[in-house]
């Protein structure tokens, strides 16, 4: 029943415009009357000529105006919908790929043109799995460098998602507040005069242990890789919303 009246509420231009066509055809076929009932003056009334005139002339206005409706407006509103979510999508495509790839910051021209098959479910469950268990460094650092990178235009896409709905909107945001605090973590990567977060992170960094600073840099580095992480995952499965709620093309 929900259903029913969500569609009755997304189609109700549509649906009276059909109603109105098809008692414009109603009215113009005019359906006899049973012969005991031709004298009723309800019935004299609706076979009249002055009511077909003005009840024909009524509908024909409103299935014309429908008509102009579907080629000023809805079909062109149909197209820029389409656009905008292609372009959410590809950022959002952009977000998940620097993790996959290791892509770090990329071009603004590269934030376009993405396969949007890593947005599916199962695609993006796989990822936050990983990143939750398996994951990098170089994987989650990248992915938060390229948030740094876009964060400008993940917000000006608050916009975009307005134009699609509120709730669009809402889940937009919540998209960049998350995209924003993993963002914040290429501020916050440890710095060492002679060291890097990668040398504690790979290979036997024990190596190192003769270098000043050596424990706190290795925690620091420790640290940053699970903040990261708990960052990332969240982002991801916003988009993972996103995606499932937003993003079709209806």
């Amino acid at each position: 029943m929900i259903r029913f009246i969500t569609f009755i509420q997304n189609h109700k231009i549509h649906m009276g415009a059909a109603i109105s066509f098809l008692m414009l055809l109603l009215v113009k076929i005019k359906i006899q009357a049973p012969p005991e009932m031709i004298e009723w003056p309800a019935v004299e009334l609706f076979a009249s000529k002055n009511f077909e005139d003005i009840t024909s002339n009524i509908l024909s206005s409103i299935v014309a105006a429908y008509i102009f409706y579907i080629f000023i407006e809805f079909i062109p509103s149909r197209n820029r919908l389409r656009e905008s979510k292609l372009i959410l999508n590809n950022l959002l495509a952009s977000i998940v790929l620097s993790y996959e790839n290791k892509l770090g910051r990329c071009s603004s021209a590269a934030l376009y043109d993405h396969s949007l098959d890593c947005l599916e479910q199962g695609y993006l469950d796989r990822v936050i799995s990983v990143a939750q268990n398996e994951a990098d460094y170089i994987s989650l650092y990248s992915a938060a460098l390229h948030a740094d990178n876009i964060l400008n235009a993940l917000e000006q896409g608050t916009i975009m998602a307005a134009s699609i709905s509120p709730r669009c909107s809402m889940s937009w945001i919540n998209i960049t507040a998350k995209a924003r605090s993993l963002a914040r973590m290429v501020k916050e990567r440890p710095k060492h005069e002679k060291l890097t977060p990668e040398d504690m992170l790979y290979g036997d960094h024990t190596r190192y242990k003769n270098v000043d600073g050596y424990d706190k840099f290795y925690q620091d580095s420790v640290n940053h890789i699970e903040r990261i992480r708990g960052r990332y995952s969240p982002l991801v499965y916003e988009i993972g919303c996103w995606k499932a709620n937003y993003s079709q093309n209806k």
